[in-house]
């Protein structure tokens, strides 16, 4: 089913829209805090595949251009750049196309917000997201002993690993497009998740941002819901707790990623069997209703958020 997750361009022939396996993480740390971690994360991705980048864009570009040098040396500048302490907004985005447009995994992407100026409320919230071909779902146990590695040492809140799909959320003809077909999706394929990670961004602080094959959870929101062990004892038998030292731990659904298929009755129990335990780490509805994706109407976006953290199995 993952080959109805595409779009392609009509005049190019390129796609707009692919299908990826991804690995989203959220911190709510201080950007001065997270960036050593958050270079040892990228250089653990960029030793994998690395060598695969030929794109850029920072937060502040309208299109892509060739990478001027290596994306560990682009983005450990970024990070270390002693303004980057004191700008606002934040980002990077390299890809693997054939061009610029081609928007195609493996890719990477860093953004961050914080203000800092009201001590009372102050604004720290970024995300680090890896892309990779669907191909990867393949090679499970190989994605999950990555996982563990690149997050030993990184400060993180919550986050997850599933199937997504990677596009370049600047282009306008994506997102038209997207609009017609993305309610479908996300109603229909309840293991996939929306692809714009930077929607979620602004909800980091206030709970998790869903439910995947691979879940993460900071020690803090562990302790939230009874600690490792009551989490372990209560999970399905499929499913494992991965405790990354120091950092968390990582909630394995299963053996390997599920789309799911509400037309065929493939809901993906193992999955809201995990988001029942963690439900009361989840965003409250007032905020979450909120939460604007592409296609999706009025109260479709909380049905969406809670179709693994708290709703009954069918």
């Amino acid at each position: 089913m993952l080959e109805k997750i595409s779009i392609i361009d009509t005049d190019s022939r390129l796609p707009l829209l692919r299908p990826v396996l991804e690995f989203t993480v959220f911190s709510t740390a201080a950007r001065a805090e997270v960036t050593d971690g958050f270079l040892l994360f990228y250089r653990r991705f960029f030793e994998r595949d690395g060598e695969a980048l030929r794109w850029y864009k920072t937060n502040t570009m309208k299109q892509c251009r060739k990478l001027p040098v290596s994306g560990i040396e682009q983005f450990t500048s970024i990070l270390t750049d002693p303004k980057a302490k004191s700008i606002c907004l934040l980002g990077i985005e390299q890809h693997s196309g054939t061009s610029s447009e081609d928007y195609a995994s493996p890719s990477f992407e860093f953004f961050s917000e914080e203000d800092l100026s009201d001590t009372e409320d102050p604004v720290r919230r970024s995300f680090l997201r890896i892309c990779w071909p669907v191909e990867e779902a393949s090679r499970p146990d190989e994605v999950v002993e990555f996982v563990k590695s690149a997050l030993v040492g990184v400060s993180f809140s919550s986050g997850f690993c599933g199937y997504s799909y990677y596009w370049n959320t600047g282009n306008v003809t994506a997102q038209r497009r997207l609009a017609h077909v993305n309610r479908e999706w996300l109603l229909r394929f309840p293991g996939l998740n929306y692809g714009d990670p930077i929607t979620f961004l602004g909800f980091a602080d206030l709970g998790i941002l869903g439910v995947g094959w691979l879940t993460l959870l900071c020690p803090s929101l562990v302790d939230s819901v009874g600690g490792e062990e009551a989490v372990r004892n209560a999970l399905p038998e499929q499913a494992e707790v991965i405790p990354i030292p120091g950092a968390g731990i990582v909630i394995r659904a299963g053996e390997k990623p599920e789309l799911g298929d509400v037309n065929r009755g493939e809901f993906l129990p193992s999955y809201r069997k995990i988001g029942r335990i963690l439900s009361p780490l989840r965003v409250p509805d007032e905020w979450i209703a909120e939460l604007p994706i592409e296609g999706l109407e009025d109260r479709e976006n909380l049905d969406w958020y809670h179709r693994f953290l708290g709703n009954e199995t069918p």
